[in-house]
């Protein structure tokens, strides 16, 4: 087992500055329907704020 502290783990995070949309994570949101979009809505927003670069909701 390893011991990060927050600003190693952080550097560990970072993203090559070379790299383009679907690189760093693709998420497809599977829910909801016509009449409640909401919570497809939040999944695409809180996946798209926790890292991945494409998100999709179908």
């Amino acid at each position: 087992m390893q011991t990060f502290s927050v600003e190693k783990l952080f550097e560990k995070l970072e993203r090559p500055p070379d790299t383009h949309k679907g690189q760093n994570g693709k998420v497809l949101v599977i829910g909801g329907s016509g009449k409640y979009t909401g919570a497809p809505a939040l999944s695409a927003r809180a996946a798209l704020r926790s890292g991945a670069d494409l998100v999709k909701i179908l």
